[in-house]
């Protein structure tokens, strides 16, 4: 849904004075060119450093917190930990630790664990904006969506170009059908990132239920526009437009989702949808068998599909 930034890997390449094929003495000449390997992509050099900078001096707190950071680069998720609680041992009152463990606990799922590492860290450092972010993750994870909200507006407040806490928050207040609101954070997410195609799309998604459907068009347009790939983008405006009885459209729109993606179920049902509204059931039936091939479990669900289009089209001539 949103990326979400390892905060280490920032503070981790800011200094790299020492070059690789420099002769090394003191853990910290080890650790500067841990900083360079690691920056450089050469993980298991940059391990390699750090551990040699720990192995020269044991209680060296910001090396395992580096080696912590190359050891989750590559995928060792308990390594990591591991080096991050040895680097709380040592040095208890740093922010980074805490939110970095907390950071790879919230992507194990232990979002209580999480919450109380990015606890910690706001403690030692209230103005971390991504840790207030990360945090609001955790707690809509929970189904705390109060508790994230608020977090999400203290990272605004830290980092009012946090674009990640906009996105999120406007999530929340659309689930809270505060549409309006909801609109206004993903446009400022926009505004801050005009290539933020999932921003673009849940603002479409607003908009249809504010009963803008012009503007959900004006969104789908911006995805095509930057992802001429978008089968979903397509599939979106199809229905915005089949909604709209403007059905040559929506066919064609319908036509290009399964251009690019032939396993798009629902393409192919709306396509036949359209189709029928258009009395063209001949069509229209290999579009439903497509589907059906595609989702043999939906026979049923298809079926009512099909019933309340012939109503409509029922009604449309009577009227």
């Amino acid at each position: 849904m949103k990326k979400l930034f390892f905060l280490a890997v920032s503070i981790l390449v800011l200094s790299v004075p020492i070059s690789v094929g420099q002769t090394l003495r003191k853990p910290e000449d080890y650790y500067q060119r841990g900083l360079a390997r690691h920056k450089s992509g050469d993980v298991e050099g940059a391990i390699a450093d750090f551990s040699k900078a720990i192995e020269k001096f044991p209680k060296y707190s910001s090396a395992y917190t580096a080696r912590a950071t190359t050891r989750k680069a590559k995928g060792d998720l308990e390594g990591a930990l591991s080096d991050l609680g040895r680097a709380i041992e040592i040095n208890p009152e740093l922010a980074l630790p805490y939110y970095n463990r907390g950071f790879i606990l919230l992507e194990k799922q232990d979002y209580d664990a999480a919450i109380r590492d990015f606890d910690q860290a706001i403690e030692r450092q209230p103005n971390l904006a991504i840790v207030y972010n990360n945090r609001g993750d955790a707690k809509r994870a929970k189904g705390d969506a109060t508790g994230a909200l608020s977090d999400y507006t203290r990272a605004i407040e830290n980092d009012p170009k946090l674009i990640t806490a906009y996105y999120a928050r406007g999530g929340i207040r659309q689930d809270n059908k505060e549409m309006a609101l909801a609109i206004a954070d993903y446009s400022k997410a926009i505004e801050l990132n005009p290539q933020f195609i999932e921003a673009y799309d849940s603002r479409a998604a607003t908009r249809l239920a504010e009963g803008d459907p012009a503007g959900a068009i004006g969104d789908y347009n911006k995805i095509i526009e930057l992802d001429p790939k978008n089968a979903d983008a397509y599939y979106n405006r199809g229905q915005v437009r089949h909604d709209q009885s403007a059905f040559n459209e929506a066919i064609i729109d319908f036509s290009k989702a399964l251009e690019i993606n032939p396993q798009h179920a629902e393409a192919y049902a709306g396509r036949g949808l359209t189709l029928l509204a258009q009395g063209l059931d001949a069509e229209a039936q290999k579009d439903f068998d497509k589907y059906l091939e595609l989702n043999k479990d939906a026979r049923e669900l298809l079926e009512q599909r099909i019933r309340y289009a012939k109503y409509q089209r029922t009604l449309k001539k009577k009227s």
